[in-house]
């Protein structure tokens, strides 16, 4: 029992800690908010007034409402920046190991033009896989939120169920642009030799030098007008190649939306596993939420009441094919919990009345399992390099091996509302601040889930027409951890990536708060037999730092009471 309080409280004192913590970065997981964790949406707006009174004579003391909803993000680069590294969304692509060059080109498309194994070919990777490379993500959610209310003061005075179900449609958008240094030679045929101009019999050739790349990007007779000016918008092969006509080469930003395969020498699976593509959408029943409660005091004009609640999970896994998955519960995770509920009327006249509410909800969700992608430790995104397999031909992206069944545990939620309602005649008008703060989850590695002496990071000349050979002790003793060998060093590999090397914090959500001022007006047909309530309704939720969405809502819904 002592550990629970000590759990709630560390998850309370979130709210005023939380902020100013910075350690949600190189993430391949984000576990926002559900959406029916929204008690400024649910009761926080006019429904209140319906809930908690003593039931009529004439009535079941039923009350069922619908809201209709929708809530659009707010800060992208903070998303950007998440799944990221090092707190930044902006990182630098280049060739080799220098201060400019956050990320290697060579650990992401494979290119052993400079190896031996080329026949002395020294021309190496080309400018279309160095620049700058930008993340950003955005999240759209609508749909409906099904709640119903039953009055049980036929079995208990006081007692009453509450259920709700949200039906949701969420829209995840994780975008990875690239700056025109790097989409320059995404459309090329037969390119001219280009010094400070472009030499003579190259009609429409491109006459500035591109500073970054070292070369400029020219087109010859036979491609489209602004060739070049096309595929710098669309930065994406297969536009380049439908709206250009041109013959298109790869980016850095195909490789992380799963479209670049290679052939020998120079072997290379797709990324199928973290993928950053773009727009992703989901539609599903979020978690159905359950609670039984009991007002111990109840009267027209104040009440305070305590429930306990069940979190049947209804809602998929986000799954880890593509970073930033939309979801709309918490994936296969039951929960319990606790809360409670008060009201009271500090001032009233005989058509008006001020009504100050409160309400807190607890939950705990348990361990389930999904299947996400882990880090490799002291590694920003080595998820993304490419590695071997010990006695086979080629390379993969490191993710598609690392997405693994884990034991995932969110722990301790809660979601709290403190508000004001005025009330007119028949007219509610509702003010109010509402938190919601989550600890970190908690993500352990499956036993069996990994094989040891199995994979290695590929260096950079390795020859992918051969197998990856099997490291020596040399070659471990060489090393003191897995990746140092791989980073900028030619040769092979480094040594085995082992269980020990994976890094589960790469796939946990870390702890957040998110805070929302909203507002709302309503109206209530009192005077008919079975009164109907109408609201509107708004709010804005800011977020701890890059840790979740933060989103401005609108929404608006019907009550029948009966």
């Amino acid at each position: 029992m002592n550990t629970t309080f000590q759990k709630l409280l560390a998850v309370t004192m979130l709210a005023g800690s939380v902020l100013h913590a910075d350690s949600s970065t190189n993430k391949t997981a984000m576990n926002y908010r559900s959406v029916g964790r929204n008690l400024a949406r649910q009761y926080g707006t006019t429904w209140h007034r319906q809930l908690h009174r003593p039931k009529r004579h004439d009535s079941w003391g039923s009350e069922v409402q619908a809201t209709l909803y929708y809530e659009d993000s707010t800060n992208g680069s903070s998303i950007g920046k998440y799944f990221g590294f090092d707190g930044r969304r902006q990182l630098n692509v280049g060739e080799g190991c220098s201060d400019c060059v956050d990320i290697d080109r060579a650990h992401f498309v494979h290119d052993c033009k400079c190896n031996e194994c080329d026949d002395g070919n020294t021309e190496c990777a080309e400018c279309r896989l160095q620049g700058t490379i930008k993340l950003s993500g955005t999240r759209d959610a609508w749909g409906v939120e099904l709640s119903y209310y039953q009055n049980l003061d036929c079995l208990f005075d006081g007692f009453y169920f509450l259920l709700n179900a949200p039906i949701n449609r969420e829209e995840n958008h994780l975008k990875l642009r690239r700056n025109k240094a790097e989409c320059c030679n995404s459309c090329q045929c037969n390119p001219c030799e280009c010094g400070s101009a472009c030499t003579s019999g190259c009609n429409s050739c491109s006459s500035k030098s591109n500073s970054s790349c070292g070369s400029c990007s020219s087109c010859t007779t036979g491609c489209p007008q602004n060739c070049e000016k096309k595929c710098d918008e669309l930065c994406e092969v297969k536009q380049c190649i439908t709206k250009c006509g041109c013959e298109a080469t790869v980016g850095i930003a195909d490789y992380f939306a799963g479209n670049i395969v290679q052939d020998s020498p120079n072997s290379q699976a797709a990324l199928t596993r973290a993928r950053i593509r773009g727009d992703q959408s989901q539609t599903e029943l979020g978690d159905l939420d359950f609670l039984v409660g009991w007002d111990f005091y109840r009267e027209d004009d104040a009440h305070v009441g305590i429930n306990a609640a069940v979190t049947f999970p209804t809602s998929s896994d986000a799954g880890s094919r593509n970073a930033f998955e939309p979801r709309a519960g918490n994936g296969d995770h039951w929960g319990l919990g606790a809360g409670a509920t008060a009201s009271f009327t500090p001032w009233s006249d005989d058509d008006q009345e001020l009504e100050i509410i409160f309400a807190a909800n607890y939950r705990y969700l348990f361990e389930g399992e999904e299947r996400r992608v882990l880090g490799v430790k002291g590694q920003n995104w080595g998820h993304y390099m490419l590695v071997g397999t010990v006695n086979c031909v080629g390379v993969q992206p490191a993710a598609n091996v690392l997405a693994t069944k884990v034991d995932v545990t969110p722990g301790s939620e809660i979601d709290a509302l403190v508000g004001l309602a005025y009330t007119w005649n028949d007219w509610t008008f509702d003010i109010g601040y509402n938190i919601y703060a989550r600890e970190t989850e908690d993500v352990d590695l499956k036993k069996n889930s990994w094989c040891d002496c199995t994979y290695g990071f590929a260096g950079k000349d390795y020859c992918a027409d051969r197998s990856m050979p099997c490291f020596t002790e040399a070659d471990i003793a060489k090393c003191d951890h897995a990746i140092c060998c791989a980073q900028c060093s030619d040769g092979d590999a480094g040594p085995f990536i082992n269980r020990c090397d994976l890094d589960t914090s790469v796939a946990e959500t870390p702890s957040f708060a998110t805070h929302k001022l909203y507002g709302g007006v309503g109206y209530t047909t009192t005077d008919w037999e079975y009164p109907v309530q109408f609201k509107v309704g708004a709010f804005y939720e800011w977020a701890s730092s890059r840790k979740s969405p933060e989103n401005w809502s609108i929404f608006g819904g019907v009550a029948l009471s009966y």
